[in-house]
């Protein structure tokens, strides 16, 4: 008498294999999640750390620079300054409120960002299903 092939097989090497490929894409899934949550937090923290910077500016540092812009002019309209050392200032002006512009372009760029990491930008875009 014969004992077919599948009786004697106890599925020890196939139980063995899907038990490893379990295990590795526990690990794979594990390793994607903390992944995105570390996107998520260091988006966030930016985003907040920017936008305390542009609230910082925009509380003293517009004001202040358009301040300074109007005194600059009126001394050089008085002629107690140069138009050298008046443009020279005013470029020193305008490359702060540059800074200023990408401040704000900075804190927008952290907020899309934390947006996508949430995964609420397609609610917010209004394009979730």
């Amino acid at each position: 008498m014969t004992v077919p092939l599948a009786v004697r097989n106890s599925y020890r090497h196939e139980v063995a294999a899907a038990s490893a490929e379990y295990s590795q894409s526990k690990q794979v899934l594990s390793d994607v999640s903390r992944r995105a949550y570390t996107r998520f937090l260091g988006a966030k923290d930016r985003y907040e750390i920017a936008q305390k910077a542009w609230q910082d500016w925009s509380k003293t540092g517009d004001l202040s620079l358009q301040s300074q812009g109007d005194l600059l002019r009126g001394l050089w309209e008085a002629g107690e300054i140069s138009t050298t050392d008046y443009l020279v200032q005013l470029k020193q002006t305008l490359d702060t409120g540059e800074s200023a512009l990408e401040l704000r372009s900075a804190m927008w760029r952290a907020w899309f960002e934390w947006m996508t990491a949430s995964g609420q930008i397609e609610h917010w875009l209004g394009t979730s299903s």
